[in-house]
């Protein structure tokens, strides 16, 4: 077989197949692969078998979930994390939500972000969570629930038991524990707790969670939850905190007991240019291309709970919606496929026209016994690179290693094997 693309020449001599799979990945669901850029973002969980763990799902979620409220503009270089409201978050594919509350005068809970108030209380977020599950019961929502600054000097109780006796006795909130499984938990809030002197029972319990750190507990029995919340180290320290526990999750895909956490947010500085929305500009889009890369190597993969801030269509690769892609198989192909940045990162141009990719390609991804031959010009013309994988994975090539960085206009692939 080989396929011929080029500005003027769109050719394929070979005939195609429907590929049909006999296994799927224990925590996978298959997808026709038109499907892959449809996903029903609000009830995208629907797939999902019942009997899959919480910890078998790759879960986008958003850290410090309540600050989209913020105006100021002092605060909002520290505090501000989210620029959406919490239903948006939702219809966007969100069912992690960092909620961070601080016990009022009048024994209510509202949110915070360190001393900064919100303007957000914690019922206008479960009244939220219900009525998108009452529109989507397929779903689920999972809430991180901190205690965050001090309660007010009128506080009658403490966070925990204001917590539990004002807000957790809702049918909404999930009250089994265990290994959580998404049949357990499709319409519920499934409460993990970050605070200290719970009485009830339901969700996952308190594990102790670290500061500025990457480190494993246990809940719920036998549950492992490995968390990476490094928020204030250096953009290259936190890169690499993201990259490792990345990795880590792929080698732990196939254990149904491990929840793998893993926040892409950063804020190391009170400045412009060291802003949770800065960092996240970088990050977001650099973190999407690694999950993407991951799927697009091995489609029995997994991403975790990738926490983020700004979730939003600012930047590609969107990393909510690759986060989602990776619980689902779709036929594979054996295209190369092409990206406007080294390291698979930026736009994957594949299936795209050749006005969008021309001169505009980085890095190629091969999938395993392919070779393609890149050109300078249209109609395979001009200067010309061959690249062969011959291994029984895809390899990623950057083209700066060729010279060929931004220069390419056709090309012709085919499978050696």
């Amino acid at each position: 077989m080989v396929i011929l693309k080029s500005k003027n020449v769109i050719a394929s001599m070979c005939v195609l197949f429907t590929v049909l799979f006999s296994s799927v990945g224990a925590h996978q669901t298959s997808l026709a692969a038109s499907e892959r850029d449809n996903i029903n973002l609000s009830e995208w969980m629907r797939e999902i078998p019942n009997s899959n763990t919480l910890a078998e799902i790759s879960i986008p979620g958003t850290h410090d979930s309540g600050t989209f409220r913020l105006e100021d503009p002092i605060k909002s270089v520290w505090a501000k994390t989210q620029e959406n409201d919490f239903r948006y978050q939702m219809d966007h594919g969100v069912r992690f939500f960092d909620i961070r509350g601080r016990v009022t005068d009048d024994n209510t809970i509202v949110l915070h972000h360190g001393p900064i108030y919100l303007y957000v209380t914690l019922q206008q977020f479960i009244n939220e969570a219900k009525e998108f599950l009452k529109s989507h019961p397929s779903e689920t929502i999972i809430m991180s629930l901190k205690e965050e600054y001090e309660s007010m000097p009128g506080a009658k109780e403490s966070f925990a038991k204001t917590f539990e006796n004002m807000y957790f006795g809702d049918s909404i909130f999930l009250k089994t524990e265990g290994n959580i499984t998404l049949g357990d938990s499709r319409g519920k809030i499934v409460l993990l707790r970050r605070y200290s002197g719970s009485t009830m029972t339901g969700g996952f319990k308190n594990f102790g969670w670290k500061d500025n750190a990457t480190f494993t507990s246990t809940t719920n029995g036998n549950v492992k939850i490995t968390v990476q919340d490094k928020y204030n180290v250096n953009y290259e320290e936190k890169k690499a905190a993201i990259d490792s526990m990345l990795k880590e999750t792929v080698l732990n895909k196939d254990n149904p007991n491990h929840i793998h956490i893993n926040f892409t947010s950063l804020s190391s500085g009170g400045t412009a240019w060291s802003s949770p929305y800065y960092y996240a500009s970088y990050l977001n889009s650099i973190s999407a291309a690694k999950v993407r890369l991951d799927h697009l190597k091995n489609l029995d993969t997994k991403a975790g709970w990738i926490i983020m801030d700004y979730i939003g269509d600012r930047w590609d690769p969107k990393l909510y919606e690759e986060i989602i892609r990776a619980n689902f198989r779709y036929p594979p192909t054996d295209e190369p496929h092409l990206f406007e940045h080294i390291d698979g990162e930026g736009i994957d141009f594949t299936n795209l026209p050749h006005s969008k990719w021309n001169d505009q390609v980085s890095s190629i991804l091969l999938k395993s016994y392919t070779e393609i031959t890149i050109y300078e010009h249209s109609n395979f013309t001009g200067k010309s690179v061959t690249l062969t994988n011959t291994t029984n994975s895809a390899q990623l090539f950057n083209l700066t290693t060729y010279n060929f960085n931004d220069k390419m206009s056709s090309y012709t692939w085919k499978l050696i094997r």
